[in-house]
């Protein structure tokens, strides 16, 4: 256990791990694993579930942001003439979400630096920048040496950051199935995960999902639109057909009303003589909202929907996720090598 790190301070990987196999071990919710399809586990299928090496709870959260622990080229020579692709993958410590375009730039000992935009991995660990250069482009010259030098990565107005290990921006409700009868209630769900400040809900804002009659009422106008009345300005409507009232079930047209927790609303007409009809509604959770973001999560919690009758999946908390550290030594820039243009 002494040769594994577990803190922001101390990261440490065995010591005689090669460069190469460190950039493999990755941090995650559970410890210290090896990515899938890596040589170190003698399994090549990518899509198996990454291998533990030493079970640390929380891990990922532990550590605080990702590292970069070193970079690789994806070719392995470039000719002039012929053009073509260069093409660099970062790796991190931990796995990463990447927004806009973050730059890497290549280093040219003789010709311009070139720089290479993010073109794949957002949600692992290692992350690939390319760019295309054209036959016989005046970019590169024969003998010219390409590396990737300290400190390569560059935002460029995006972003890149944990998938875990952070707080609660924002609460998204599934779909709703079937409405509840009170007013739902959301409360927080932490599930297994680990923390240090917990986050919070508060005001729930709920919608109609149905509209049943229960009392038909008599006296209405034959056709006439009569409204149920909902006290939010954005009442739904229903069809009067002869003497009762028509459409055993009706909804909110488009999105669900907001509401603040009524049942047992009034059907009135235009006729000053109608007697009112009687309906009953069922609610579902439209929105929560985030009163305290929480700090420090190993992975994203859920908030608990609850109501009578209410049957739809927990509602699920995006993550603002920790800014990774792009800065990087100059032994990891090095580690990559060089290559040389040819003719």
């Amino acid at each position: 256990m002494g040769l594994w790190g577990a803190s922001d301070a101390t990261e440490d990987q065995p010591k005689h791990f090669t460069t190469e196999q460190k950039e493999d071990v990755v941090a995650n919710e559970h410890g210290w694993t090896v990515k899938a399809g890596s040589t170190m586990t003698g399994n090549d299928n990518t899509s198996a579930d990454p291998e533990i090496l030493v079970f640390i709870r929380g891990l990922d959260n532990k550590l605080g942001v990702g590292d970069i622990t070193g970079f690789d080229w994806n070719i392995t020579a470039f000719d002039k003439s012929d053009g073509g692709t260069l093409s660099v993958t970062a790796h991190f410590n931990e796995a990463q979400t990447v927004t806009g375009t973050p730059q890497l730039t290549v280093t040219n000992d003789t010709n311009s630096n070139h720089t290479l935009s993010y073109a794949s991995g957002s949600g692992t660990s290692a992350l690939t920048f390319t760019l295309a250069i054209a036959a016989a482009n005046a970019a590169t010259d024969a003998d010219d040496v390409l590396s990737i030098a300290a400190n390569a990565m560059s935002l460029n107005s995006g972003t890149v950051k944990d998938t875990s290990g952070d707080s609660v921006s924002a609460i998204t409700g599934p779909t709703a199935t079937t409405g509840s009868t009170t007013f739902p209630t959301a409360t927080e769900d932490h599930g297994n995960t680990t923390y240090d400040t917990a986050f919070a809900v508060g005001a729930v804002t709920a919608g109609i999902l149905t509209v049943d009659i229960t009392t038909a009422g008599s006296g209405y106008t034959d056709e006439e639109t009569a409204t149920i009345d909902l006290g939010t300005g954005t009442d739904p409507t229903l069809t009067i057909d002869g003497t009762t009232c028509t459409g055993a079930s009706i909804k909110t047209a488009g999105a669900l009303t907001a509401i603040t927790g009524v049942t047992g609303l009034t059907i009135t007409g235009g006729s000053s003589s109608a007697a009112n009809g009687r309906c009953s509604v069922t609610m579902s959770v439209v929105s929560c909202a985030v009163t305290t973001a929480g700090a420090n999560y190993s992975d994203a919690p859920s908030v608990a929907l609850s109501g009578t009758g209410l049957v739809q999946g927990n509602a699920t908390c995006t993550m603002a996720g920790r800014a990774a550290a792009i800065t990087s030594s100059t032994a990891i820039g090095t580690a990559a090598g060089t290559i040389t243009v040819t003719a």
